[in-house]
């Protein structure tokens, strides 16, 4: 989904899920309920209340991801154990490199790529500004399917926030 950020700056953001599916879904073999999905009717349409247009499909993450994104945003600590199994799976099966110098083999040139693998994972709410959403939250954006009409109310009150942090970061 192309979006246009409050500077201006026209940003790609991209949905994407850790599976919803076989708890393997990274693997070879593994699924998505969910892949290719729209969003949620109920978050469509709370969105749309707000002027947002939610457009975007599901689609599990890649290794392609690691490669081509700056920043990967997990929403929950469960969210964010899964990426990281995915990318260690990913790595041990050659599907995701980690450079290293010819010169030093495993070593620090090789350590800094994994730490920056590691930093490109951040949680959501790590960006929130508002001093009651960072409570409401307490540490992780929810699944809004069963709150009822206030649970999509209150995830898009945490992301618009979130999201203005995060951009913010990214601009700085």
């Amino acid at each position: 989904m192309k979006t246009e950020n409050s500077v201006s700056n026209p940003t790609t953001s991209h949905s994407n899920t850790q599976g919803g599916g076989s708890g393997d879904w990274y693997k070879e073999g593994g699924f998505s309920y969910h892949e290719g999905d729209a969003a949620d009717s109920r978050m469509r349409s709370a969105a749309s209340k707000r002027g947002i247009a939610v457009t975007s499909r599901s689609r599990p993450l890649t290794p392609r991801d690691f490669e081509e994104f700056d920043v990967i945003v997990a929403m929950d600590a469960a969210n964010k154990a899964a990426i990281a199994r995915a990318k260690e799976h990913w790595i041990s099966k050659g599907k995701l490199k980690v450079e290293t110098s010819s010169e030093q083999g495993k070593g620090s040139e090789e350590e800094e790529e994994e730490e920056e693998l590691r930093a490109k994972v951040v949680m959501m709410t790590d960006f929130l500004r508002n001093e009651k959403l960072v409570k409401l939250a307490d540490g992780a954006v929810p699944d809004p399917y069963y709150g009822g009409d206030k649970g999509f109310e209150t995830v898009l009150d945490l992301l618009e926030d979130a999201c203005e942090g995060l951009l913010e970061e990214l601009l700085a």
